[in-house]
Formats: structure tokens, C-alpha cells, sequence
């Protein structure tokens, strides 16, 4: 879903734990211990996991629905 407000995009950042910022891109992090042993593993506050960006673009951020309720 397409998101032009950046109001509302912090409002869904703060609200999902496992969104955060990243400069102006938003960034979801899905914890999962094989990331551990996978080359695009990240470690965040001593867990593994994965991360996927949702960069701005000059429309807005493009998230999944699954945030926007």
C-alpha cells in the first residue's frame, strides 16, 4: 500500500515493532535464527534475523497491507 504522508508512516513505524527508520527509508526486521548462517542475515540488539527496506520514492513508501490498518 502506498503511503504519501510522512505523519502517518511515523505513526506506523512507532506502532509495529518490528518497523524502524533507516535515514528516510523504513525498514521491516523479521527475526529468525538461520539468518545467523545466511549472507543477507542481520544482527539487531543480539538477534538474527532478516531485513527488507521500503524505500522512499517521489510518491511515498510502499509497504505491505499487513501495516496498514
Amino acid at each position: 500500500m502506498l503511503i504519501t504522508n510522512y505523519n502517518y508512516a511515523h505513526e506506523l513505524v512507532l506502532k509495529n515493532s518490528s518497523l524502524h527508520w533507516n535515514g528516510w527509508d523504513i525498514v521491516e526486521f523479521r527475526k529468525n535464527q538461520s539468518a545467523e548462517y545466511d549472507i543477507a542475515g542481520t544482527r539487531i540488539d543480539n538477534s538474527w534475523g532478516f531485513t527488507k527496506t521500503f524505500p522512499i520514492t517521489e510518491k511515498g513508501w510502499e509497504v505491505p497491507e499487513r501495516y496498514v490498518r
